[in-house]
Parts: structure tokens; sequence; C-alpha cells
């Protein structure tokens, strides 16, 4: 079953600034534990909204402030973090979150491993051999990952404009950015990470459903437009690399799937 208060709470328009990969500590499987049980109780809510324990810890808060929640009798420090839409309420992050399937892919990190920033790499994915340079996320933290050259050093994260539109503002303040020719109005949100930055967030952010991990795998380091394949229930399908939000992670969408 699919964990939709988790990815709401990973902010997933931002999660990629703030989510990174590799093996996961105790606290963080710990946690990965609690919220996947809480998609089978009721303490969830609705179908892209947080648990209401992480609701009702900051109905009283202020964005960032430092709270706790308590689900099938464990207690979860985090922060008060708001989603992407202008009109998302604020929810308690816990503050260790599990890996999620946006994180770069282990053989990107592997190739990059005992390399500096911007040397020069090579990864093998799924058949294909890809070069690029080691790039690094936005946040302070965040690993060397083999990234194609055609992509900008912040891929992994949200890109370059919605970064800068916020690096003067606060929290919540109002912004826009222009990207592929389109202008996007939204508000400065950070991701879940104590260290992630400030980045402009569409106002108004859809909760579509999250497509399947094998399609985000293989665009995972292929830029938008590329061609993709992937299995799914013993299909192999083909496709083209693309989102319809520029800050979330491409997937590959099945030939014959609408793409503007």
């Amino acid at each position: 079953m699919k964990r939709p208060s988790l990815l709401l709470l990973c902010l997933p328009s931002l999660a990629a600034a703030g989510c990174s990969g590799g093996d996961m500590t105790e606290s963080e499987a710990t946690t990965e534990s609690i919220l996947a049980s809480t998609a089978e109780t009721d303490v969830a809510a609705a179908p892209g909204q947080p648990p209401a324990a992480a609701l009702d810890a900051c109905a009283d808060l202020a964005a960032d402030a430092a709270c706790s929640i308590s689900i099938d009798g464990h207690s979860i420090d985090g922060t008060c973090r708001r989603g992407p839409g202008a009109d998302d309420p604020l929810a308690c992050a816990p503050a260790h979150l599990p890996p999620m399937p946006h994180r770069p892919p282990r053989e990107a990190l592997d190739a990059c491993a005992d390399l500096a920033a911007d040397a020069a790499c090579s990864i093998s994915i799924a058949g294909h051999s890809i070069d690029g340079a080691c790039r690094r996320g936005p946040g302070a933290d965040d690993p060397l990952a083999c990234a194609p050259p055609h992509l900008p050093p912040l891929s992994l994260g949200p890109p370059r404009e919605a970064l800068d539109a916020c690096a003067e503002l606060d929290a919540d303040a109002t912004c826009s950015f222009a990207i592929d020719g389109h202008s996007i109005d939204g508000a400065c949100r950070r991701g879940p990470g104590a260290g992630d930055p400030l980045a402009c967030a569409p106002a108004r952010l859809p909760h579509p459903p999250l497509p399947p991990r094998e399609a985000v795998d293989a665009c995972a380091a292929l830029p938008r437009g590329s061609a993709c394949d992937f299995d799914l229930g013993g299909q192999s399908l083909g496709g083209t690399c693309w989102s319809p939000d520029p800050l979330a992670p491409l997937a590959c969408a099945p030939a014959g799937a609408p793409i503007p």
C-alpha cells in the first residue's frame, strides 16, 4: 500500500532537496516502520494528507517550530512543515525520514564515491551507459552523485530558478520564477531536512498519484524527453521521461500517455 502521508510530509516538490540516498539508520528505520503502519490504521487521513496526529501537533505552532507526535505508542520528534500548496496546513514532519524513491540511484552515488565535485564520471543503468559529472544536491550534507552533463548541478533538487527566487526571502513569502518559458507563482517553502534551503513552490500544486517506483527509477539519471523503459506487472513498457511539475522527479510516461 502506498503511504500518501509520508509523501506530503516529505514535501514532494522539494523532497529531492532533502531526502538523500544511502542505508537507513536505526532511527530512520523506526520512523519508516511507524509511518508505514499508519497507512493501515485510522490514524492516517485521506489520501494526499498527513496523519491527523501530525496535523494536530502543529495546530497552534508556527512553521519550523519543534513538534512531537505519538503514533502506535511511538513518540516521533520533528518540525512543523507546510506542504507545497498555498493552503496546505502545517504538519509535524519527522526529523529522520527514510530514503525516498526520487533519491539518486545507487549507481550514481557509487560512481562518485572516490571522486571530487565536478569530476567526470560514468554509470550504467538499465543497460544504458551515461557519462556525466559528479554533482552535489543543495543540502549541506547531500552526497556527490553522477549526473548527466546537460543537467544543472541541482537537478536532483529544486531547480536553480526556484532557489534563487527565495534567496533573500523568508519562509512563506510569495515568490515567482520562470522555467521552460512558464512563469510560476508560489510561496517559499523549505524541505523536511534541517539544512534544506528555501525554494519557490507553486501556489497551486495538485497532489497527483505517485508514478510507480519503476517508472521513477527508469528516469533517475536521464533528462526530460529521453526515451525510457521499465517493467511493471510482468509487462515491458517504453515511453518518455516527463513530469507535469517542474519541481517533481521525472518518471517514464508510457507511449500514448498524454504529454503536453
